[in-house]
């Protein structure tokens, strides 16, 4: 009976359209109100400066903690979509209440409750990207993070604009109305569109000792380092783009609106490089891709410290939309696979380093309003210097048996392959290197051999090595501890004599190869295998 796979190959194809609404509402809410924020407190709340201070740096401090709770708790419980829906709701309440209240007090409060758990929408919504693809198909789960990045970038090439409309129609309360709108929806979709993941299977490395395996992953140092490259390549960013109408205005001595024209530009161009970057992480490592485009990212910011005039730095544009889409869409695959297996952790950890890397750039922008705005751009080239020489010097670390698939053994088996004596050998966990110890998991040491030693080859007399050799008929070929035989020992089978049976022992046993090599009389055949036996 055929059975119709139309309605499955279609939830499959169209499986992305209620993530893709979900980033699209989380990148619009957050574009509508992120742009207008100092305007916000300066003229609705009438904050001092110093408040404003306080209230931008309470306001990414709380969002880091909030996340980075939220994240090791995605990775505990298959709870995703639920958080993913409660931090929807958080953003309903701190928007819609954000929309009327006026108390400088109450609007910091909410800032460091409900606005940081509306934070974690945008890392776990990544994790939930990450995990959908790892489960349904892993050797794409890096362009589907690339793909949902750039419907993210879509909603703030329109979110700023939008926001500026709703301005001026019915001020800050249409402004706050509308992202409470856009959580709104995002709750909706998350709750009825979205499936509930498992959580995902942590790779563990078999211990040789026999001991309790543990999770696999990057070490706390190199995670440390990772996180501090991010830091020191994103920190450029916000120093870029707030620095570009003074620059323009003060150095260039031109239109500060023109700063526009450059960075839409920007933003127009980087959609389709994370889009091409995303795709090309099937062929390509991630860790290259990161590193030519922290490369392009040294190349424009000291060729934008030296800029003549703006249309020079439109020309330029290019290479900051390569090292932006590089940075911000790969660079969050690149981080979920230091951690695999936990990708609410680790998406959390990139997305961290943004806020940290904006905090960092509020002392160099006012350096730079000192010294001229043209040193904006050349500690900029300082600071992706330094994240690439970080992110050179953070090697990988090599691959341990049982740490994957390495040299073809199937990953979470506990099986790689070592090199003895110029030949690649299949060796179980916890092996050395030209040694074919029994495996643990299933099988014994042979009676009469040494551990340790190869079948055939321990001390004793002839028939006590012929022993070893059948001592356990799972140490025959296809078993995870078995050693191949080797290609100049492997002949081409013969087809018994006619009228034979082909017995067990025949296809299986000492009989059969030795009748695969000559063709033998049934009573030659007779003496043989009572005589092996």
């Amino acid at each position: 009976m055929a059975v119709d796979t139309r309605p499955a190959v279609r939830a499959g194809r169209f499986r992305l359209l209620p993530l893709g609404v979900v980033f699209l509402t989380v990148g619009l809410s957050t574009a509508v109100v992120l742009p207008f924020l100092s305007l916000f407190l300066d003229r609705e709340v009438h904050a001092s400066p110093l408040r404003v201070t306080v209230f931008l740096v309470v306001a990414p401090l709380s969002g880091v903690v909030a996340s980075a709770l939220i994240g090791r708790l995605s990775d505990r419980l298959p709870i995703r979509r639920a958080l993913l829906v409660g931090a929807a709701l958080a953003g309903v309440l701190g928007a819609g209440l954000t929309a009327y209240v006026r108390d400088y007090w109450i609007l910091l409060g909410l800032t460091a409750t409900a606005t940081a758990l509306a934070n974690s929408l945008f890392p776990q919504s990544f994790a939930y990207t990450r995990a959908l693809f790892d489960r349904d198909d892993p050797a794409r789960a890096a362009f589907g993070v690339s793909l949902m990045r750039t419907v993210f970038s879509v909603a703030w090439v329109a979110g700023p604009a939008l926001a500026a409309v709703l301005l001026d129609v019915g001020g800050f309360r249409l402004v706050y109305g509308m992202a409470a709108v856009m959580y709104a929806l995002a709750a909706l979709v998350a709750a009825f569109r979205l499936e509930e993941l498992p959580l995902p299977a942590r790779p563990v490395a078999a211990d040789p000792d026999g001991a309790t395996p543990g999770p696999r992953g990057a070490s706390r140092l190199r995670l440390a380092l990772t996180a501090l490259t991010f830091v020191l390549l994103q920190c450029p960013l916000t120093v870029g783009v707030q620095a570009m109408p003074l620059f323009l205005d003060t150095v260039l001595h031109d239109v500060p609106s023109r700063a526009g024209l450059v960075l839409g530009l920007c933003a127009a161009l980087e959609i389709p490089l994370i889009l091409g970057l995303g795709a090309l992480t099937a062929r390509v490592r991630l860790r290259p891709l990161i590193l030519v485009g922290g490369g392009c990212g040294v190349a424009y910011y000291a060729a934008a410290a030296l800029a003549p005039s703006v249309p020079f730095l439109l020309f330029a544009q290019p290479v900051n939309a390569l090292f932006i889409a590089a940075v911000s869409g790969v660079g969050i695959a690149y981080v979920q696979d230091l951690l695999p297996g936990e990708p609410g952790r680790a998406t959390t950890l990139f997305t961290n380093t943004f806020p940290i890397g904006a905090m960092l750039a509020g002392p160099l922008l006012g350096l730079s309003a000192q010294v001229g705005y043209r040193w904006a751009y050349g500690m900029s080239t300082a600071l992706c210097a330094a994240g690439l020489l970080v992110l050179v010097l953070t090697r990988p670390p090599a691959r341990a048996a049982g740490s994957g698939p390495v040299g073809g053994g199937p990953t979470g088996t506990g099986i790689s392959s070592g090199r003895a004596g110029g030949r690649r050998w299949p060796r179980s966990a916890g092996t050395t290197p030209g040694r074919g110890r029994p495996c643990s998991a299933h099988c014994s040491p042979a009676p009469g051999r040494e551990p340790g030693r190869r079948a055939g080859r321990s001390r004793g007399s002839g028939p006590a090595r012929r022993g070893t050799r059948r001592a356990d008929p799972r140490h025959r070929r296809g078993h995870p501890g078995a050693w191949p035989r080797s290609p100049r020992r492997r002949a081409a089978p013969v087809p018994p004599p006619r009228g034979w049976a082909r017995s067990p022992d025949q296809i299986f046993g000492v009989a059969a190869r030795a009748a695969s090599k000559r063709a033998i009389t049934s009573d030659q055949f007779t003496r043989f295998h009572s005589r092996s036996t």
